[in-house]
């Protein structure tokens, strides 16, 4: 075993461990508001600002909120008080080191044990590792509001099955705005229809979230690659029925039948009126017999499992 403790030595003495308590303390509050609590609500607490996936805002507006640093913290080691932009941020491990100090004032030792060593020890690597498998399945797990489902209708009932018949999403910025200005009010009125948020529509769809969320959350099903003229967007050939089938279920889950009903029929709708602007892109791939199925699928009450056969 380390003769340290995330960088503390294993023999305090009492004025020391007084010392040491008071100042993660202190940094604790700074960060967090309230007084150290139950540890495992505490390390949990503090996932937005280090779990794997955190959002640079929130660690910024938590480190930006702390007091300077000042002499008295920089007696601490770096792996449970890190210096950051002139403050002291206490990490997940300082927090557990503070339980075990507490520990010690409580029992009036001033010696860190083995076995209290190894229980920080395996606390602090299953923190981590919870944090880390949280993040690697959020990457293939998520939810898909309106606006990502009604671009993923889009390129269904436009036929972008396989490389043949990609979706190209322009690099050419005029060019992309221009197919932005075909594509976009379709999704944003499929999105509307459902309740669902109104995206942007003055752009292009490149860098839309609407398609990229798409790729992001279902790329099992939807490949994104670079090509020639800017990305392309298609339906990998051998998961088009998977494909319809989590949209159908994703749908199911976001509304009702009939809401569901007049989104897709809508967007059906809407797609045959901007066919002709689309083939002038060369990017109608439409198959009417596809469509009619895809129609069936996500729109027909008896292929609804919470319609109730009704």
């Amino acid at each position: 075993m380390s003769n340290t403790l995330f960088g503390a030595p294993l023999a305090l003495d009492a004025a020391t461990l007084e010392q040491w308590v008071r100042i993660l303390s202190r940094s604790w509050i700074a960060l967090m508001g309230d007084p150290p609590g139950d540890l495992e609500a505490d390390l949990s607490a503090l996932a937005p600002v280090f779990a794997s996936g955190a959002k640079p805002r929130v660690l910024k507006e938590k480190v930006y909120s702390l007091p300077v640093a000042n002499a008295e913290d920089r007696l601490l080691p770096a792996d449970a008080l890190a210096p950051i932009d002139g403050g002291s941020l206490i990490t997940p491990e300082g927090r557990i080191l503070l339980d075990v100090l507490l520990d010690l004032q409580r029992s009036g030792h001033t010696a860190i044990d083995v076995s209290q060593q190894v229980r920080a020890l395996q606390t602090a690597i299953a923190l981590r590792t919870r944090w880390q498998r949280t993040w690697l399945k959020n990457q293939f797990q998520g939810t898909l509001s309106a606006p990502p489902l009604g671009a993923a209708l889009f390129l269904l009932i436009n036929g972008s099955i396989g490389p043949e018949a990609a979706f190209i999403l322009p690099s050419a910025d005029g060019e992309d705005r221009q197919l932005g200005q075909i594509v976009l009010p379709l999704v944003a009125r499929f999105s509307e229809r459902l309740g669902g948020r109104v995206p942007e529509t003055s752009g292009g769809v490149r860098k839309h979230w609407a398609f990229t969320q798409v790729s992001r959350i279902l790329g099992r099903d939807v490949a994104r690659e670079p090509a020639v003229r800017g990305t392309t967007m298609y339906i990998r050939p051998d998961r088009q029925a998977a494909f319809l089938d989590e949209v159908a279920s994703r749908l199911a889950r976001l509304a009702d039948i009939h809401r569901r009903r007049e989104a897709v029929t809508g967007l059906v709708d809407g797609y045959r009126e901007i066919r002709g602007e689309l083939a002038a892109f060369g990017q109608m791939h439409e198959d009417p017999t596809a469509t009619r199925r895809i129609i069936q699928r996500v729109a027909d009450p008896m292929t609804d499992p919470r319609a109730g056969g009704s």
